[in-house]
């Protein structure tokens, strides 16, 4: 099932809005988070200096930008100029995540952070799909864990994350297996909301993500092996 036409506008007008504002990818907060992705993400390739990624819907940049610290070519991509204006990142694209300007196994790796809930349901398919068809070695999906009772009361209160409410681990599962990805593995992570959390907090976190308060994580991790490298 799709959304209102007035839901697709809201958040075309959501991502196209000033997005200068933003924390920088090295604010504690920020760094918390994508840091310790970035370092995941390079641990799926045997050496990742000589390895390439794609991020799509990659926003103003907080992963792209560590990303880059780590792998070969960071490629950023997204349908947003105003957020491509705020992303401090090399290499950028400008297209849409249900049609990728690459040709088949571009990259070693594919990478969606938090794309995916903003799109319509159709597109959330079209979106994996691409991203398989671009990778070599894995794709990797980061999206909300609805059930987590923060996560949830977010996506209940700002209207331009209401999609996120449809966001169990479960369903971020389905979408790989749906769209004939084998899923390699599937974890909840992340104590620390980026935009929001005071730096401080982002060591407090690092404490409890060691705890089972892992367990209660704001995101869903999901990884689909597409080589035997995975």
């Amino acid at each position: 099932m799709g959304v209102s036409v007035e839901e697709a506008a809201r958040q075309k007008a959501y991502w196209d809005a000033d997005q200068s504002d933003r924390r920088s990818p090295e604010h504690p907060a920020v760094r918390a988070l994508f840091e310790p992705r970035a370092d995941y993400l390079a641990s799926l390739v045997p050496d990742a200096s000589s390895a390439s990624i794609v991020d799509v819907g990659c926003g103003n940049g907080y992963l792209t930008w560590w990303l880059e610290r780590r792998f070969g070519r960071a490629v950023g991509v997204d349908y947003s100029q105003s957020m491509l204006d705020a992303n401090p990142c090399k290499e950028k694209v400008c297209a849409s995540a249900t049609e990728l300007p690459f040709e088949d196994g571009a990259f070693d790796i594919a990478v969606e952070s938090h794309l995916l809930h903003h799109l319509v349901e159709e597109d959330r398919r079209k979106a994996v799909r691409e991203l398989a068809r671009v990778a070599k070695v894995a794709v990797v999906l980061y999206e909300p864990n609805r059930n987590n009772p923060l996560m949830f009361a977010f996506g209940a209160i700002k209207p331009e994350e209401r999609m996120s409410l449809k966001f169990s681990p479960g369903y971020v599962r389905r979408l790989l297996d749906e769209t004939g990805l084998a899923e390699r593995r599937a974890r909840v992570e992340g104590l620390i909301v980026p935009n929001k959390a005071p730096a401080a907090w982002s060591k407090v976190a690092g404490v409890l993500e060691k705890t089972p308060l892992r367990m209660l994580g704001f995101y869903t991790c999901a990884v689909a092996a597409r080589g035997s490298e995975a």
